[in-house]
């Protein structure tokens, strides 16, 4: 009688738990069911394969970078500045006249090794690549211009305001009449012809005629100091003598050229700075002082993009030989 008690009541609990269960199940949202739908699949294939192509490459760059590495560390490195070999002055100190003669030329030495050596990198010369910044170059350049029309360096060098050019004529100042002032001005002219003064640094009409700093008589492009000096006195409210002067002198305006030697080759200079087409006009330069060019406008800009297509030549030469290197 118990055992049938216990068992209708532990039925009707299994059924009230059942109750409770579904009523809660009931409640409860619906779980979410994943569907893989063609779309999905293709955008997990493609991104495993961008996954597995990243992986590749950035295989390929370690195993670059581990080659490069092995490379430099089997590279001895060695100053730029070679140390003289004593040994060898003291050997040649012993030797006859004629092989001093034949040796005094160090250019021409090599020293022999004998001994198997590795390659060693092509370090930059330091004889041979001097850096030259713009403005030194330019003042360097002025100070040789000023020595070939008998200016005194220290001169240059001090750079005074006060210091008008030579070519000037104070004397003329007094001539009235404009015909006489044109044929004493052209006598003048006449007599540089004969001179030892460079062809593009002779004296204009209005160096002669009108006042101005010595600084304009070292540029080698006559045409520009001329219409500089004419609209200096002309209109200086509007024309700035002294921006142009910055311009060419800090600024880079103007570049001077000079040929590059290589070892064995001579020294003469084929790009004097006395030279008109030794320079090149920046672009910037070129548009800011278009005044002062002229009729000259086309042959300076036709002169500078030859310049600059020499620098690229240059430039891709130097950069082929650092790569067969």
């Amino acid at each position: 009688m118990s055992d049938t008690i216990k068992g209708s009541s532990a039925n009707g609990n299994d059924a009230v738990s059942r109750k409770r269960t579904s009523s809660r199940d009931s409640d409860a949202p619906p779980a979410k069911r994943r569907v893989l739908t063609t779309a999905r699949r293709e955008q997990n294939r493609q991104a495993q394969k961008a996954y597995r192509e990243r992986q590749k490459q950035e295989k390929i760059r370690l195993k670059q970078e581990k080659a490069q590495a092995k490379a430099t560390c089997g590279q001895r490195l060695r100053p730029l500045l070679k140390r003289e070999d004593l040994s060898l002055i003291d050997s040649s100190e012993s030797q006859s006249s004629t092989e001093e003669i034949s040796l005094c030329d160090e250019s021409l030495l090599e020293p022999v090794d004998t001994s198997v050596k590795k390659p060693e990198p092509n370090f930059p010369d330091l004889y041979m690549n001097m850096l030259q910044f713009s403005p030194a170059t330019i003042f360097t350049s002025c100070l040789t211009n000023a020595l070939s029309i008998g200016l005194d360096p220290s001169v240059i060098a001090n750079c005074s305001v006060e210091h008008i050019s030579p070519f000037y004529q104070p004397n003329l100042s007094s001539t009235l009449s404009h015909a006489a002032l044109i044929q004493a001005g052209s006598n003048i002219l006449s007599t540089f012809d004969n001179t030892s003064i460079p062809v593009h640094l002779r004296p204009t009409m209005a160096q002669i005629l009108i006042p101005h700093h010595t600084s304009l008589d070292l540029i080698p492009i006559p045409f520009l100091r001329e219409r500089a000096i004419m609209l200096a006195a002309a209109m200086p409210h509007v024309f700035n003598n002294w921006e142009l002067k910055l311009d060419i002198y800090e600024r880079g305006g103007l570049t001077i050229w000079r040929l590059k030697h290589e070892k064995g080759e001579s020294v003469r200079d084929t790009y004097p700075p006395w030279d008109m087409k030794s320079w090149e006009a920046a672009p910037w330069f070129m548009k800011k002082w278009c005044m002062l060019m002229g009729r000259e406008y086309d042959k300076m800009h036709n002169q500078s993009i030859g310049w600059q297509v020499v620098r690229d030549m240059i430039s891709s030469r130097d950069v082929q030989r650092l790569t067969t290197t």
